[in-house]
């Protein structure tokens, strides 16, 4: 596994920061910051991230969630947002099924599913999740099974794409709109 140096100072992450914020407007930094927020979090704490106000955020995030970007979970007057993992997905899907082939995608899916074929013979589970941890299991077993399970549930998450696209490319040939 590569190295990583050694952390950036504070001085540069504040520098980098601050390029951020002069070169991207609000609505850029807004989006920026949901993309990359997985868990509800509150509009203050997204406003905090994106440098601005929370009334912008709360804007951008309204416009953000009405084009399917990012959802919105409501607790009476309070609203939180994250990334809208379905949107990424479709999106994805949309693009494979537009710069790849069928045959391209029939072949990459067959490929994914032979994949997920061994991982399951080779834990003997369905599913990523399923995967037990030993107790007794020293850092660098752990570490494997972590790197292993991650790499199948991303295996499991692009069947779920791939088959998305091959549906959307099979309705574009029939002159259907995906």
């Amino acid at each position: 596994m590569p190295e990583f140096g050694p952390a950036p100072s504070d001085e540069s992450i504040e520098r980098e920061r601050e390029r951020w914020i002069e070169t991207r407007d609000t609505r850029q930094r807004v989006k920026d910051v949901i993309v990359g927020v997985r868990e509800p979090t509150p509009i203050a704490a997204l406003a905090e991230r994106a440098a601005c106000s929370p009334n912008a955020a709360r804007k951008h995030l309204s416009e953000l969630a009405d084009l399917g970007v990012a959802r919105r979970w409501t607790d009476g007057d309070r609203a939180r947002y994250a990334r809208n993992d379905e949107y990424f997905r479709w999106r994805r899907a949309n693009e494979l099924a537009t710069e790849r082939t069928s045959e391209e995608l029939l072949d990459r899916l067959r490929t994914l599913k032979s994949e997920d074929e061994a991982f399951q013979e080779r834990y003997g589970v369905p599913t990523p999740d399923a995967v037990s941890f030993p107790p007794d299991a020293d850092h660098e077993t752990v570490h494997e099974l972590w790197e292993t399970t991650g790499e199948w549930a991303s295996i499991r998450r692009d069947l779920g794409v791939y088959r998305d696209a091959i549906s959307m490319a099979r309705r574009k040939r029939d002159g259907l709109h995906a």
